[in-house]
């Protein structure tokens, strides 16, 4: 195994930081009075396509009501579930980036 210099790690971060995010979940939950509240939860994803196809663990997003996501350049929006896999514990979301960089070609 050939190990990696500094420069070829700071070089490799570089890259694909730009498609990681930071993804909250709310879930809505009701009490034994019937009082609804919500719980708040975090993960992280990558992004995987410049459609906005995000992979994250499916116990990240599992029972969500609402998705938001933020980018690499702090910027949000919202996603929703694509599909899930409990067993492997993997989901894909897909955020919509055109509703912030509209039909500017987005790179990750």
């Amino acid at each position: 195994m050939i190990p990696m210099s500094e420069e070829s790690i700071v070089t490799a971060v570089e890259k694909v930081s730009k498609s990681v995010v930071n993804i909250a979940s709310v879930k809505m939950m009701q009490d034994q009075l019937f009082r609804v509240f919500p719980i708040q939860g975090v993960g992280s994803g990558i992004i995987i396509d410049s459609r906005g196809h995000i992979l994250t663990n499916n116990h990240v997003i599992e029972g969500t009501d609402r998705l938001r996501v933020t980018l690499g350049d702090s910027k949000q929006v919202s996603a929703k579930v694509v599909g899930t896999d409990e067993e492997t514990d993997l989901a894909v979301v897909r955020a919509d980036l055109l509703e912030i960089y509209g039909n500017d070609e987005v790179k990750f």
